[in-house]
């Protein structure tokens, strides 16, 4: 007998009954066997089910930017986009391993480990998530009144804006 067409190894693969001399074929002939067994692989994939989608957990997320071409280049290269702004994540932030490390830094050392470059350029100001009822206490971070938005440094200190990391107890 000849080979089984692709046709008839589909069917068989998606759980089809075939002939008996179709059946007796691919049990004695490896070539189709092989060719049974690779789709049968891709059947179970694609009635797999699909790993829940969840939102990811706790962890440090910094957006940046850089200007030089090379460095562009290689971001892109590994795959973050062509920019102008990506995005950088790390699912843990491990402080009680940095701290120790910092202050060893600053006294063995005598430098910091992060200076910054300038002044500060953003803040994080406190914004209402409704409607707040006059002489009302303002909760903080994660609670039920307020939120966090980014705001320019220069907008911040000319409007007066209010510091989220300050919010808690405001009236």
């Amino acid at each position: 007998m000849a080979h089984l067409s692709e046709e008839s190894l589909t069917l068989l693969a998606l759980g089809e009954a075939l002939d008996p001399q179709s059946r007796e074929h691919v049990a004695s002939c490896a070539d189709c066997t092989a060719e049974l067994a690779s789709l049968q692989r891709v059947v179970h994939a694609g009635r797999a089910e699909a790993p829940a989608v969840t939102a990811p957990g706790p962890g440090v997320w910094a957006l940046g930017t850089i200007e030089h071409p090379r460095q562009r280049h290689y971001l892109n290269l590994y795959k973050l986009g062509e920019g102008p702004l990506y995005c950088f994540y790390t699912p843990y932030h491990l402080c009680h391993f940095e701290v120790p490390n910092t202050v060893a830094r600053a006294v063995l050392l005598g430098d910091a480990t992060i200076a910054p470059i300038g002044p500060p350029q953003v803040d994080v100001v406190a914004a209402a998530k409704s409607d707040l009822a006059a002489g009302g206490t303002l909760d903080g971070l994660g609670g039920y009144m307020t939120y966090g938005l980014a705001e320019n440094a220069d907008v911040v200190a000319a409007g007066g804006l209010l510091p989220i990391g300050l919010a808690e107890g405001c009236r």
